[in-house]
């Protein structure tokens, strides 16, 4: 079995706007937000303000993985996460302390470009998501 890092070339915005950023996983939206005294998390998010982001990325899956099993490995997306592989709806995994690994064969375009898109609803607050200040 071989082992591929996709940590590079990402692209997250907030869920529904236009406002798209690069990043390197593992890449944490939160941090970047404003503090507010009046965010739903309170003390247990260091009063980060919680939205739903999304991240994307694109590539070329090569022909020669069509003849094996293709998997995408996260290791913990905080929380509620749904994925989907040039649109289709992959399962979804609603923890976040741990990660999960997802079949892509079916969905993938082969010697074509491919887009993998994660959402993460990080919204629904108070959450058990904590932060050491």
């Amino acid at each position: 079995m071989t082992t591929i890092s996709f940590n590079d070339n990402w692209k997250y915005a907030h869920l529904g706007k236009n406002d798209w950023k690069e990043v390197t996983l593992p890449h944490d939206a939160m941090i970047s937000e404003p503090r507010t005294a009046d965010s739903a998390g309170g003390t247990n998010t260091g009063f980060f303000e919680a939205h739903d982001y999304v991240y994307i990325k694109e590539f070329t899956a090569p022909t020669e993985w069509s003849e094996q099993d293709v998997y995408m490995e996260l290791e913990g997306v905080y929380h509620n996460a749904e994925l989907y592989v040039n649109n289709d709806k992959l399962p979804t995994h609603p923890n976040g302390y741990f990660g999960f690994k997802v079949k892509l064969n079916g969905s993938l375009r082969f010697g074509g470009k491919n887009t993998i898109k994660v959402i993460a609803h990080n919204a629904n607050q108070p959450s058990s998501r904590w932060y050491s200040g």
